[in-house]
């Protein structure tokens, strides 16, 4: 993702705590995938972070606040909140093995 690397870049100071990425090579995006993953951007940094650098799930709260914004009700506010949630344990995940490998280096 071209914008972690702007970032990395931007922040020369945070680059150690700011994940590399590269995408697969396998990577099949759709045309629908980007509002969910927008919902995902926005909502990245609506959780809890501890002094160690570790980071809590998105709240329900914030998907509530993001789907009632731009009107997802019934069933789309269900997709919404299960792609956000599933979007975000894959994030999750991602940065847990970029931490554990940064142990083992």
């Amino acid at each position: 993702m071209e914008w972690l690397a702007d970032l990395r870049e931007a922040e020369p100071d945070a680059a150690a705590v700011i994940p590399e990425f590269e995408e697969p090579d396998d990577l099949v995006e759709e045309d629908w995938h980007r509002l969910y993953l927008r919902a995902w951007r926005i909502l990245r940094f609506d959780r809890q972070y501890d002094s160690f650098g570790g980071e809590s799930h998105i709240c329900f709260r914030a998907i509530n606040a993001y789907g009632r914004r731009y009107g997802f009700t019934g069933q789309d506010f269900d997709l919404l909140r299960h792609c956000v949630i599933e979007i975000d344990r894959e994030w999750l995940d991602f940065v847990a093995e970029e931490r554990d490998e940064g142990k083992t280096k």
